[in-house]
């Protein structure tokens, strides 16, 4: 076992520290920055308040070490394992952990600023209390990842299973989830401002009462979602699968539904003034008592959906298609086809 007088001799000397055995050595405040540390063990030892800054470790066990106050700015780790290690207000900034072993740790009061988690296992890991902006996850292991009550912001989430995540009472803002999958998650106490959910399964997710305003759900997966009494005003729908949803009494003034598949949504009694349905299926869709005032339609599939009761003022109804599809008086203040536009969408220059 190494010692911590033998641990300085060897850093005063220099190069790379290979193999050493520093399990429950105590090492509080002690200044390592800018080593190399490779297959070490410091597996129970004590680095209260140790500085790691622009350090690089690989493949060492942390495993129960108290890493209290510890600063790891511009460090990088590679394969090290951190099971049950402590991280209470650790200085992570811009750490770059590739392939971490973090199963169930607690990043209570830990600044995790620009810090990048690459293909590890973030099981069971709480960041919920951490400080979280610009933190990038990227293909990592997250079930039961707990973010519940934390402010996040600016980070990045790419090819993650959140399905098990706790979400709940936190706040996202400006947070990009990117191929993600987060079915059956309840999303309503959560707060988000401009939040992306691009090409992410969120099949059956709950966002009932959800503010979620300006949020982007282009390509995402959201067949049987719940968005009854969302606040939505702004939202991208663009490409997005939406068959069998609920939008009952939701808030969605200027929300862009393009290309969106839209069957059999209930929209019934939901705010959708200057909404956007461009080429959108909405075979099915239920439409009563909604406002489309100054909406835009152009070129949906309109079969079999019902606008009962829709306020329909000067709503383009441009080249719909509609086949059973039932209006009320309301769509006598709608805008028909565009003769004119329609002819200029169908013409075809001579060679």
């Amino acid at each position: 076992m190494t010692t911590r007088d033998e641990l300085q001799g060897l850093l005063e000397a220099g190069g790379p520290l290979r193999e050493l055995d520093l399990a429950e050595a105590d090492l509080s405040s002690m200044d390592l920055s800018g080593y190399v540390f490779e297959k070490c063990s410091f597996r129970s030892a004590n680095l209260t308040d140790v500085t790691f800054k622009e350090s690089v470790l690989s493949e060492c066990d942390l495993s129960v070490a108290n890493l209290t106050n510890v600063n790891l700015h511009l460090a990088q780790t590679n394969k090290c394992k951190f099971p049950h290690a402590t991280f209470a207000g650790a200085k992570l900034i811009a750490t770059a952990l590739n392939e971490p072993e973090l199963g169930g740790v607690d990043f209570a009061d830990a600044d995790l600023e620009m810090a990048s988690f690459i293909q590890g296992d973030l099981n069971r890991v709480r960041l919920g209390g951490a400080h979280l902006e610009r933190t990038n996850v990227i293909e990592c292991r997250t079930e039961e990842l707990d973010l519940s009550g934390g402010e996040v912001g600016k980070c990045v989430f790419v090819r993650c299973d959140l399905s098990t995540a706790r979400l709940e009472d936190a706040t996202l803002e400006m947070v990009v989830f990117l191929e993600c999958t987060m079915i059956g998650r309840q999303m309503g106490g959560a707060r988000m401002s401009i939040v992306t959910f691009q090409k992410c399964d969120l099949t059956g997710c709950d966002f009932t009462g959800a503010r979620i305003e300006q949020c982007n759900f282009s390509g995402a997966k959201m067949v049987g979602v719940e968005l009854d009494r969302a606040e939505a005003n702004n939202a991208l729908f663009m490409e997005a699968v939406l068959a069998d949803a609920s939008f009952k009494s939701a808030k969605l003034h200027q929300a862009i539904f393009v290309d969106a598949d839209c069957s059999r949504v209930d929209f019934g009694s939901a705010d959708l003034r200057q909404a956007v349905f461009h080429r959108a299926n909405c075979q099915g869709a239920i439409f009563e008592s909604v406002d489309l005032a100054e909406g835009d339609m152009s070129h949906a599939d309109l079969s079999m959906a019902n606008f009962t009761g829709a306020k329909l003022y000067r709503c383009k109804l441009h080249a719909i298609r509609e086949d059973k599809t039932l209006f009320g008086p309301g769509r006598a203040e709608a805008l028909g086809t565009d003769e004119q536009l329609a002819a200029a969408e169908d013409f075809e220059p001579r060679y």
